[in-house]
């Protein structure tokens, strides 16, 4: 099913693309410098992520299923309409894709007859994903867990596979010194028990591509994701990574916040107080 609405501008128009992948290939063919929305279907105002047209995670002609099953996508050359549509209708923001980082703010003015492509490298006021810097941008399973230890055990695996040391979410260095490596914790970023409810497969989920380092003060601050609008089990690889880094953007901010509140509660010297 293909749906055209036409908004605003008779040359600007977001279409919205259901059971159809070979429409949605051919318009972000036709489109480059275009924008698109993944989203479940019907859309969830917490899983709206906003990609370039020519980003690798939702554009390869290798695999299918880009617009069936649980998902669909909203395309359109203007970012603004994407954000109306995001806010007004679905009650939502768009989230920033890790990869192609596109600027998910309003722009003053509509895209050019020849649109001016924006460099991927320019700073990004958007959560850091860790996964970037994992084998093949962390768009790859890399194996299964193994042992029931992390300081000794699949820590040290994650950190083989991924050249990563620090806690994913307050940048302490778990392996400069013997009181960090103490602390050493291995995070599960879709937790396994929500995972296994969902219906999504135990060995992704015990993948060490769902998994960061972490100390243990930030593994045991809001270690729980269980957001009701995650409705739909990922069908494929690619949804299931989405899924994660959705997962681990919502809930840095939140770690962030139990740290700042602690930090208050130690500097104000408690102990010294009856």
């Amino acid at each position: 099913m293909l749906t055209l609405p036409v908004i605003g501008w008779e040359r600007y128009f977001m279409i919205f693309i259901i059971n159809d992948d070979e429409s949605y290939l051919r318009w972000i063919n036709a489109n480059p410098s275009g924008y698109v929305v993944n989203a479940q279907n019907p859309p969830s105002p917490n899983n709206l992520f906003l990609h370039r047209s020519s980003c690798s995670h939702i554009s390869s002609s290798k695999r299918s299923n880009w617009t069936t099953k649980s998902y669909l996508k909203v395309c359109s050359n203007d970012v603004n309409e994407l954000n109306e549509w995001a806010t007004g209708t679905v009650d939502g923001e768009l989230a920033s894709c890790g990869h192609c980082k596109p600027d998910t703010s309003n722009q003053s003015e509509k895209i050019s007859e020849h649109p001016v492509v924006v460099s991927l490298t320019e700073p990004q006021s958007e959560v850091e994903l860790p996964f970037l810097k994992y084998p093949d941008q962390g768009r790859r399973f890399l194996g299964k867990r193994s042992g029931d230890n992390s300081r000794r055990g699949y820590g040290l695996t994650l950190r083989r596979l991924t050249g990563l040391s620090s806690c994913a979410y307050c940048g302490m260095d778990l392996f400069d010194s013997y009181e960090h490596w103490l602390l050493l914790q291995v995070d599960h970023v879709i937790p396994t028990t929500v995972g296994k409810r969902l219906g999504i497969p135990v060995e992704w989920l015990e993948d060490y591509s769902n998994m960061v380092l972490a100390c243990s003060a930030c593994n045991s601050f809001d270690n729980q994701f269980d957001d009701p609008d995650v409705i739909f089990a990922p069908q494929t690889e690619d949804e299931f990574f989405d899924l994660r880094d959705m997962v681990f953007t919502k809930r840095k901010p939140r770690i962030h916040k139990c740290q700042s509140s602690e930090r208050s509660f130690f500097e104000g010297k408690p102990w010294e107080h009856k």
